[in-house]
């Protein structure tokens, strides 16, 4: 029988019988395992700005494909960063009206357009 590595916890005799602890956790960041923030902050937005830069879209269309890419590529993590903070901002702001996640997020979104 295998386990995951979420489902080992370590064991150990006590006076009263055994005893199990979970296994220490993680390091996150901002809440997320390092991997999957990793993902989250990085790559995502990094394979859109690429998918944009290379089909040199908006203003890419006068530059080379490779500053293209760099340009949206930029953005994207800009805008992903700033949108992230602007959706926590709103979250804290707005927790008495108990909101929706997605209207959160697009509130988040939008003031990230804004400033």
């Amino acid at each position: 029988m295998t386990r995951s590595w979420r489902a080992v916890t370590i064991s150990f005799m006590h006076a009263n019988g055994p005893v199990h602890e979970p296994r220490a956790s993680r390091p996150t960041i901002a809440g997320l395992p390092w991997t999957l923030a990793i993902v989250f902050f990085a790559l995502v937005p990094l394979v859109v700005g690429f998918n944009q830069g290379w089909l040199q879209a908006g203003l890419g269309r006068y530059f080379p494909r490779t500053v293209s890419i760099l340009l949206w590529s930029g953005n994207w993590l800009l805008f992903w960063w700033v949108s992230e903070a602007m959706t926590r901002v709103a979250g804290r702001v707005l927790r008495p009206w108990h909101l929706r996640p997605f209207m959160l997020v697009l509130l988040g979104a939008v003031l990230a357009t804004v400033f």
